[in-house]
């Protein structure tokens, strides 16, 4: 989770925003020492005039979708969008490859429930907390900053 988020910290500060954290766009090495994010066909950079295809939006996993675009929300915080999607990806890890829920729809109506399983581990309380806002459905509600989650992390190590 770590170096995921400094590799978002990374991309956010130069106005790169991923749109599609999902588990398999995440490439590590064996001891995880080295970290890859992939998957940037979502990508969308406030330079460049033009953002990512619908086709290509479509392709998304339901589970990572953010709740504000399911709203249609009329104002969209990529960096927010991209909290949340790393919510999911952080969920999926402490809870080892279980999804936080069957699909964002379903999650902001009520229908899914996050659950967590207990963990003696001192970190794990601290971690279910973080997780928890990242995936807040107000978006508002969400840690700001990337340099935020990693700072959090960093103090749980």
């Amino acid at each position: 989770m770590t170096r995921v988020s400094e590799a978002l910290v990374y991309c956010h500060r130069r106005s790169v925003f991923h749109r599609n954290i999902h588990p398999s766009n995440v490439l590590t090495a064996g001891d995880c020492s080295n970290i890859q994010l992939t998957g940037f066909e979502c990508v969308r950079d406030p330079l460049q005039g033009e953002t990512a295809t619908l086709e290509e939006l479509q392709k998304r996993d339901v589970r990572v979708l953010p709740p504000e675009e399911i709203q249609n929300s009329t104002s969209l915080d990529y960096r927010l969008y991209d909290m949340f999607q790393a919510g999911v990806l952080f969920y999926w890890i402490l809870e080892d490859g279980r999804w936080p829920f069957v699909s964002t729809f379903d999650y902001i109506t009520g229908a899914g429930l996050l659950e967590f399983q207990s963990s003696t581990d001192h970190r794990y309380e601290p971690l279910r907390r973080l997780v928890t806002a990242m995936l807040a459905t107000d978006s508002r509600r969400r840690p700001d900053l990337f340099t935020q989650v990693h700072g959090e992390l960093a103090k749980m190590s």
